[in-house]
């Protein structure tokens, strides 16, 4: 147990990845990148990596994304979400309380890497610079 939160804190010391374990929450460590990240399109979030305390799986978070703005077509906001979610099946947008996020869930079975996780950040990155636009065209 936490054998894979272990080798993930000692990749990014090693590595010099501005990320620290910012809180535990039951089941999970959570990893933060201290700043409020900004693409190449320019978004901006926060990127968390939680960690099952089981070693089975790794969430990866890119938070508040965009804001949906008072009156926004909800449903329209819906229907591209849902059309994205199909186009990149490695992640999932969602709407939280106003906010648009994405997550991408990475199992593993005893063949953890960390290197995975941090390709999994730079794809969902890309995915939003892609999609960044249109989405914020809608909210």
């Amino acid at each position: 147990m936490l054998e894979n939160t272990r080798k993930f804190h000692a990749y990014v010391v090693e590595n010099n990845i501005p990320m620290n374990i910012s809180e535990s929450l039951k089941g999970y460590k959570v990893f933060k990148v201290p700043e409020i990240q900004e693409f190449n399109c320019g978004a901006r979030a926060n990127i968390l990596v939680m960690i099952t305390d089981d070693d089975l799986q790794v969430e990866i978070y890119l938070l508040n994304l965009l804001t949906v703005g008072e009156g926004k077509d909800k449903t329209a906001i819906y229907d591209y979400i849902n059309r994205l979610n199909t186009q990149y099946p490695l992640s999932t947008f969602f709407e939280n309380e106003g906010k648009i996020n994405i997550r991408c869930t990475i199992p593993f079975n005893n063949n953890f890497d960390s290197k995975i996780i941090i390709d999994m950040i730079n794809y969902l990155r890309q995915t939003v610079d892609e999609e960044y636009g249109r989405l914020r065209h809608l909210c």
